[in-house]
């Protein structure tokens, strides 16, 4: 069950990646491809035309021996830039180290290549927002707002009735 923490912990350090932005397949690949030539994947470890459409399930994952991995993403042909990063990041840490897991080294890997979309504006260029997203700032502001109408609204209520009173 570790694991399953592990991912919770990657979307709470991650919420806009995981909720936000989402690619569709062609934007899939071309990000794809631009990892591997930025972060020089030999095609013996990795092959960027090498992506598999899962047919059960919406997840992701990666598959492979002991040389070489496979890209799993979901069936739907659309995934958030988190979970792509997330599955890159396991490609990376194998070409690094030789294995790949959900561990610090996997989470280093994690932070690099979020930060690279960031700095090439790659949400920007090949994602789409996602409809049903609502910034968590947003939720919070709202409610820290209903808190001081709450709270204030008894205190003015009383206040004017203490100036009828006086008139």
């Amino acid at each position: 069950m570790s694991y399953l923490k592990y991912y919770q912990k990657e979307n709470e350090e991650y919420p806009i990646e995981n909720k936000k932005w989402y690619c569709e397949e062609e934007q899939i690949k071309k990000l794809v491809k631009n990892f591997c030539a930025q972060y020089l994947v030999p095609k013996d470890k990795f092959n960027p035309n090498s992506i598999v459409w899962n047919k059960k399930n919406n997840s992701g994952h990666i598959a492979g021996g002991p040389s070489r991995m496979t890209l799993h993403l979901p069936r739907c042909r659309t995934c958030s830039i988190g979970l792509l990063m997330h599955e890159l990041g396991h490609i990376l840490e194998f070409v690094k180290y030789g294995k790949a897991g959900h561990n610090n080294k996997h989470k280093r890997q994690m932070k690099s290549l979020i930060g690279w979309c960031r700095r090439e504006e790659y949400f920007r260029k090949y994602c789409y927002v996602n409809p049903d997203y609502t910034p968590p700032e947003k939720e919070a502001k709202k409610e820290k707002e209903q808190e001081v109408i709450d709270t204030l609204l008894p205190k003015l209520k009383a206040a004017l009735n203490q100036m009828e009173k006086q008139k």
